[in-house]
C-alpha cells in the first residue's frame, strides 16, 4: 500500500497524529483511535 503524507491544516507538524482515510483504515484492519506505526521508502 502507498500512502502520500502532507500536512494537515488544522495541526501542528511534528505532533505524532496522522489521518487515514477510512478506505486505508480498513485494508489495514485498524480503527480510530488505534496505534500504527508509519515507515516511509522514498519512492
Amino acid at each position: 500500500m502507498r500512502l502520500t503524507v502532507k500536512q494537515h491544516k488544522n495541526r501542528e507538524p511534528g505532533n505524532g497524529m496522522a489521518v487515514i482515510d477510512r478506505e486505508a483504515m480498513r485494508e489495514l484492519g485498524v480503527s480510530g483511535g488505534d496505534f500504527v506505526t508509519i515507515e516511509g521508502g522514498g519512492g
